[in-house]
C-alpha cells in the first residue's frame, strides 16, 4: 500500500511541476496517470484543473460532475461559469450533495 502513496505522490507532483510550466499536455497525462493508480477526490482535482488551464471547459465539467469534494465542486462551477450554466454552478456551491442534472 505505501508502494501506492509514493507513486501517486509522484504523479502528483510531475503533474504540479509541469502546470507550472504551463505544460498543460505533460501534466494532464500525469494527473490521469494518478488518478488511474489511485482513484480519489484529489487527483479528479488535478484533471480538472489541467482541463481548465487548457481552455476545455466541457471536458473538465465532464470530469468532475459528480465530485463531491468543496475545491472540486468550486472548480465544476468555475466550468459551469464558462459554459454559461449559471443555475448549475449556484447549485455546485451550495452545501449538500450536488446532483447534475438529466440531459435531455
Amino acid at each position: 500500500m505505501q508502494q501506492e502513496t509514493l507513486c501517486d505522490s509522484y504523479f502528483a507532483s510531475l503533474c504540479n511541476t509541469y502546470l507550472s510550466y504551463f505544460q498543460y499536455d505533460c501534466a494532464l497525462f500525469f494527473a490521469e496517470r494518478a488518478y488511474y493508480e489511485h482513484p480519489v477526490e484529489e487527483n479528479l482535482q488535478l484533471i480538472g484543473e489541467c482541463y481548465l488551464r487548457m481552455g476545455k471547459f466541457k471536458q473538465a465539467y465532464l470530469v468532475l460532475q459528480n465530485a463531491q469534494s468543496l475545491t472540486n465542486r468550486y472548480l465544476l462551477a468555475t466550468c459551469c461559469m464558462k459554459l454559461g450554466k449559471y443555475t448549475e454552478a449556484e447549485t455546485a456551491l451550495l452545501p449538500g450533495q450536488y446532483v447534475p442534472p438529466i440531459s435531455v
